[in-house]
């Protein structure tokens, strides 16, 4: 369907031979790629809020084959250096092939923050993600359940009357994320306040390596260092290259059938 990119670390490194890797499986995931690299920030520690300074990432999205990309192939050769960035390459089934269905998308927060979310999966079913509908610029899925997070964002801190704590936001995607996964496939990176939040409930699809203050995330290993599956069924934070929060097992693992596999084929086939 589409394979993920991420890096969080706590210091700017070199990512291009991970992307070149990475972007050479487009032939496989032909219908867009895209690149959000995000601003640097200085290292803090987990109960520190981000200082007030623009977060909007630099993004780059082609409806195209990464891999047959000029803009793409200028930008590698340059070389690219981040401490927090997350890519995609797309094989389109739910959304035309067309720019505003290319990830990762953004949302910008009343509060002016940025969220930034790649998804590899389907949303089978999940009937609050329908009030979307009307509000995305595209036509995925994932768009949407990147404007309902930001929703349920949106509304606490109106609930509250304040901006919500890390660990507040933390408890209030995880508890979405446990009613979003029955029945679908959540391999999600998304991005908010200096934090990457992580999520897969498909095994084998999401994979992981620790490096000296760096952490990059992969849907199939992308050199011959040690990589080990992400954990399953369960909302991750991380924050300058380290594990911050660990959520609960909500227990819901995805398992394709041939019914989904009907109904990809026929979104994919607008039929």
């Amino acid at each position: 369907m589409c394979e993920l990119f991420a890096v969080s670390a706590d210091h700017s490194i070199d990512i291009t031979d991970w992307l070149r890797t990475f972007f050479s499986h487009s032939d496989r995931h032909p219908h867009g790629y895209g690149l959000a690299v995000f601003p640097r920030h200085e290292k803090r520690g987990p109960s520190e809020k981000p200082a007030n300074q623009d977060d909007r990432p630099e993004i780059l999205r082609e409806p195209a084959q990464a891999s047959r990309s000029e803009t793409l192939a200028a930008l590698l050769s340059q070389g690219i250096a981040a401490q927090n960035a997350i890519a995609h390459i797309r094989r389109a089934t739910v959304g035309n092939v067309e720019p505003a269905n290319c990830h990762p998308f953004m949302v910008r927060s009343m509060s002016g923050r940025c969220g930034t979310l790649a998804h590899n999966g389907t949303i089978f079913s999940y009937s609050p993600l329908n009030i979307y509908y009307l509000k995305q610029l595209g036509e995925t899925d994932s768009e949407r359940i990147l404007l309902r997070l930001m929703d349920l964002l949106l509304q606490k801190e109106r609930g509250l009357g304040r901006e919500v704590t890390r660990e507040e936001r933390f408890s209030l995607w995880e508890d979405e994320f446990e009613r979003m996964a029955p029945g679908n496939k959540l391999n999600i990176l998304f991005y908010y306040e200096d934090t990457l939040y992580v999520h897969t409930n498909c095994e084998k699809t999401l994979y992981m390596r620790e490096g000296n203050g760096f952490c990059v995330f992969a849907t199939v290993p992308l050199d011959s260092c040690s990589w080990k599956p992400v954990p399953m069924m369960r909302l991750l934070s991380f924050d300058n290259g380290c594990l911050t929060d660990c959520g609960r097992c909500h227990g819901c693992a995805y398992r394709e059938n041939i019914e989904d596999l009907k109904y990809l084929y026929m979104a994919y086939a607008g039929l």
